[in-house]
């Protein structure tokens, strides 16, 4: 099975699209060593862009996981979920987006993950970055 492989500190933004409700998986992607956190950024509903994701009913669940053996066996590394809807920051701003960090531990060398949509679809964009 052919893997996607991405570089250190290299960040992906996928442009606005529908994700169907179900589960998506996110695809096995080579790690380079030097790698020690992955985070997740996902457009939310703002006054600026109701567009995106603005039904507070649509979830978003992300889990990921980490191997340090090449993909032989996988790690949880947890994930997030959220609404959608405008959400406010304690201050009362809009939240422009969710975001999750995942910092490793040991050397990871692949990750793969899945994403849960529900009641959607969900509209949006997505940026990942290594670091």
């Amino acid at each position: 099975m052919a893997h996607n492989k991405i570089q250190a500190q290299q960040v992906f933004t996928f442009p606005k699209t529908s994700i169907p409700d179900g589960v998506t998986p996110v695809p096995v992607t080579v790690l380079p060593a030097s790698v020690t956190s992955l985070t997740m950024s996902v457009a939310r509903c703002t006054d600026a862009d109701p567009t995106i994701w603005p039904d507070p009913t649509t979830t978003l669940e992300v889990d990921l996981q980490a191997s340090t053996d090449r993909g032989q066996t996988w790690q949880d590394l947890g994930g997030f979920t959220s609404a959608g809807g405008i959400g406010t920051m304690k201050d009362g701003t809009q939240r422009q987006f969710t975001t999750c960090t995942w910092n490793f531990q040991g050397v990871p060398t692949h990750v793969r993950g899945s994403i849960n949509v529900a009641n959607g679809p969900l509209v949006t964009s997505v940026s990942i970055s290594v670091g």
